[in-house]
């Protein structure tokens, strides 16, 4: 699975070997990172975010949101 996130106003892409049974695209999820090295991350697929604030304050835009929906 790849995945994005922003960490200090910059873009990151990552992979992660799970499987989650499938897609999830479109969806936002908490991703946790290093913060000496954010390209070592990991995402929480147990843990959605829907709070359009929060989706925001990570570093998405509204078109980031709206190209979604």
């Amino acid at each position: 699975m790849r995945y994005k996130f922003y960490s200090n106003g910059k873009l990151y892409f990552s992979d992660s070997p799970r499987d989650d049974k499938g897609e999830k695209i479109g969806e936002f999820y908490k991703v946790i990172f290093s913060s000496k090295n954010p390209e070592v991350s990991r995402v929480y697929l147990d843990n959605k975010i829907t709070d359009k604030t929060l989706i925001l304050k990570a570093g998405f835009s509204e078109d980031d949101i709206n190209s979604i929906d």
